[in-house]
């Protein structure tokens, strides 16, 4: 299954950003809630702060590997062995991956296997085979 963002795909994360559609959502879901609880001053507060609201979504600061805390690998690690495991799990995959699929890798896994099982070939011993015959008395 591919996993590369169509062109479309990143037209539209741009223009979002650009547009400053989170902004406009975030008022417009408020108002709306405002609109059926008009009472609610929270969410009164929530609408000034909303005005000065930027897209707060970003980029993982992790290097790699993702650490889902509800997996029994991390439960009693701590933050950074959790995130220790996860990077080899995601480099674990990635090094299978490779395997897998690149052929040029492919080949050389071939020619080793069969280096390995030319020079693993059961030896016969040369004194076992050249004994002295007898001559017939």
């Amino acid at each position: 299954m591919a996993k590369k963002i169509s062109a479309k795909g990143k037209k539209g994360y741009a223009t979002y950003k650009a547009l400053d559609s989170f902004k406009k959502n975030k008022l417009r879901k408020i108002a709306r809630h405002l609109k059926n609880f008009p009472d609610d001053l929270i969410a009164q507060d929530a609408l000034k702060a909303a005005k000065s609201a930027t897209y707060s979504r970003k980029a993982s600061n992790t290097r790699s590997g993702w650490v889902d805390r509800r997996n029994e690998r991390y439960i009693k690690a701590t933050h950074e062995e959790a995130r220790n495991i996860a990077q080899v799990i995601r480099h674990e995959k990635k090094v299978r991956n490779v395997e897998q699929y690149d052929k040029a890798v492919q080949e050389i896994q071939r020619k080793l296997n069969d280096s390995q099982s030319t020079n693993h070939a059961p030896k016969t011993n040369p004194r076992k085979h050249h004994h002295k015959s007898k001559k017939p008395v």
